[in-house]
């Protein structure tokens, strides 16, 4: 699954944070991945046994789909309906991280035509740019108006269309980013995935992740602090695969990431924790615990949750010294970069921070710089975000440069 596969993509990157690129642990990791992408666009038997059945163009609906489910009336019953459509923004994003990565450490796989045709068409699917490009509609999943993305495709909901983990949308155009650093396609790719990834996370922080005081829902329901299921006409507060608390929560905060880093406020971690997440059972031996220990707790408080990780079951799209490495450099991360000001707790930052790092970025997105000491506007949050967002991935935890 995508799960596995940016899970082996942390691994490497670890092994390259502590032996170096060229250390033969490294480089066998490296090759892990590489037989890993080979499976997905030129299998071969008996290496690739057991491999997923692929993608197909789909000529109808001009995108590429998962063979699995094509049969299925309304496409229920086998890889959450990516023959529908669905979900492909969710699913997809977790290739692109790990096959940035796996050029950091290959640099040679970004001359690969086999290997970048399949990553640049999975982009080209969810986030295709370009209006001149016949094969794919134009961001088939980000809506510019919403300022996010809906997981729904093809078959018709009398509630509309829906989204739910955020956090794996935010994974996606985090991986943008990181393909258009990594392989050099251009600086606007990058840019794009910066952009995108800013305003989704202004998004997904206003009406998606609320805190007590959040004004766009009834107040009896911000209580729950993350909304669930989002569709155009209802919030639900469910999953698609149930109503466990645990899962309503955790499927908001995988896979761990700078980009969700920066979407998760300290604010909204610590209500979440003291309101809802602190009072579940939390056991060992399920594997949400481990999902909600990192992806909450860890960003308030590094002692407890790394406590709570030493016999929690580990998600399987996690490893347990990714988790700890996590834990020990999430919160830390923070206090870098987030302030507080006014009763909103807008992110903050000075001009002169702002002003040279969009220099060495090539150019602001709006040519805004914050206001200092004061609530800014919608443009001005666009800029801290980017900001935040560049900053994070530059400095922060695996040095992605």
């Amino acid at each position: 699954s995508g799960k596995g596969f940016q899970k082996v993509a942390y691994t490497c990157l670890m092994l390259d944070k502590f032996y170096g690129r060229e250390h033969s642990h490294t480089q066998s990791c490296a090759n892990l991945l590489i037989r890993g992408f080979q499976c997905l666009y030129a299998p071969t038997v008996p290496e690739c046994t057991g491999a997923p059945m692929g993608l197909y163009y789909d000529v109808a609906w001009h995108g590429v789909a998962s063979r699995e489910g094509f049969t299925n009336v309304g496409c229920r019953n086998a890889d959450f309906g990516n023959a529908c459509y669905n979900d492909h923004h969710f699913h997809f994003g977790y290739f692109v991280v790990a096959a940035a990565m796996l050029v950091k450490l290959r640099p040679e796989y970004a001359s690969d035509v086999a290997f970048t045709s399949y990553v640049e068409t999975l982009i080209r699917d969810t986030t295709n740019p370009s209006v001149e490009d016949s094969f794919f509609p134009p961001f088939r999943s980000f809506d510019w108006f919403d300022l996010h993305s809906w997981s729904r495709g093809v078959v018709p909901s009398p509630d509309g269309k829906d989204q739910e983990s955020t956090s794996e949308e935010l994974n996606l155009l985090y991986g943008i980013q990181l393909w258009g650093r990594v392989t050099q396609v251009g600086s606007k790719l990058e840019q794009l995935g910066a952009t995108m990834l800013a305003l989704c996370i202004m998004t997904v922080q206003e009406f998606f992740l609320m805190k007590a005081d959040n004004l766009h829902h009834p107040k009896d329901f911000a209580q729950n602090h993350v909304t669930g299921i989002f569709f155009q006409n209802k919030v639900d507060y469910a999953t698609w695969f149930g109503w466990k608390i645990e899962c309503i929560h955790g499927i908001q905060m995988l896979p761990l990431t700078p980009a969700l880093v920066l979407a998760r406020s300290p604010e909204f971690c610590q209500e979440e924790w003291d309101h809802i997440l602190s009072k579940l059972p939390l056991p060992a031996s399920d594997p949400w615990t481990s999902i909600i220990i990192t992806g909450t707790l860890a960003m308030i408080n590094s002692t407890l949750a790394s406590e709570y990780m030493v016999t929690a079951a580990v998600d399987d799209g996690l490893t347990r010294v990714w988790a700890q490495y996590w834990i020990r450099t999430a919160q830390e991360s923070r206090r870098l970069f987030f302030s507080t000001t006014t009763s909103t707790t807008r992110t903050t930052l000075s001009t002169s921070t702002f002003t040279q790092l969009s220099t060495s970025f090539g150019s602001s997105v709006d040519g805004t710089t914050e206001k200092g000491g004061q609530e800014s506007s919608g443009t001005d949050h666009l800029a801290q975000s980017v900001f935040l967002l560049l900053a994070f991935l530059f400095k922060e935890l695996l040095d992605f440069r």
